[in-house]
C-alpha cells in the first residue's frame, strides 16, 4: 500500500504495489551547481564553507513539471574539516545531518509527519558520521548505500572524502513550481 503525500493532511493518491522498491522507478541523479540541483554535471561543482555547529547549506531543486518521487533517496557529498578561525587544532570527525524539504510554490516549507513521531517533519531525513563512512559491499545499491559499521577512518589535515548518506524512503508528490529543497 503506497500513500503519496502532498503535504502534512494532503493526500494525492493511495494504491496497491506489488513490490518495494518499485521495480519502474527511474532514478535521477541531481548534481549541486551553485545552489541549485540540475540533471547536468559538472566538472567541479564547487564548494561549499559553513561553521560546523551552526552553518547549513542549501540547496535547491525546482520542478518544471508535476513529479512524484516514491522511493529512495541517496547524498553523495566530498566533504573536508578545517579549523575554526582562530583556532589551530582541525577535527578528525564530523556528522552530518541531512533533510529534505518541499517548498511550495512561494518558497514556504510544507510540513509532513515524519518517521521519528514529528508532525512538522521534511519529506526525509539521513545523517552519517564521516568516520564511520565505509560502505558494505554486498549491501549497498547505487540508490540505498549501507554503512558496514566495520571500521572508523578518522580524517586528517586537507583530505577531502566521498560520504553517501542514506536518507529515508519517501512517496511524495511536487506540482510544476514547487522545489525540493
Amino acid at each position: 500500500r503506497l500513500e503519496v503525500r502532498e503535504s502534512l493532511n494532503t493526500i494525492k493518491e493511495v494504491r496497491h504495489e506489488n513490490e518495494w522498491p518499485l521495480a519502474r522507478t527511474q532514478y535521477t541523479p541531481l548534481y549541486f551547481q551553485r545552489n541549485i540541483l540540475s540533471t547536468e554535471t559538472v566538472d567541479f561543482p564547487g564548494s561549499h564553507n559553513y561553521r560546523a555547529k551552526k552553518g547549513e547549506v542549501l540547496i535547491q531543486h525546482t520542478f518544471t513539471k508535476d513529479t512524484e518521487l516514491s522511493g529512495y533517496f541517496k547524498l553523495k557529498l566530498w566533504v573536508e574539516t578545517r579549523a575554526e578561525k582562530g583556532e589551530k587544532a582541525i577535527p578528525d570527525d564530523m556528522e552530518i545531518f541531512s533533510v529534505l524539504h518541499k517548498l511550495d510554490n512561494s518558497g514556504k516549507v510544507v510540513h509532513f509527519n515524519g518517521s521519528v513521531g514529528l508532525n512538522k517533519d521534511g519529506v526525509s531525513r539521513g545523517c552519517i558520521k564521516v568516520s564511520r563512512r565505509e560502505l558494505c559491499n554486498t549491501e549497498s545499491k547505487p540508490w540505498m548505500p549501507v554503512l558496514s559499521g566495520k571500521s572508523e577512518n578518522k580524517l586528517k589535515k586537507g583530505e577531502i572524502v566521498p560520504v553517501e548518506i542514506s536518507l529515508n524512503p519517501s512517496c511524495t508528490f511536487f506540482k510544476a513550481g514547487e522545489s525540493l529543497q
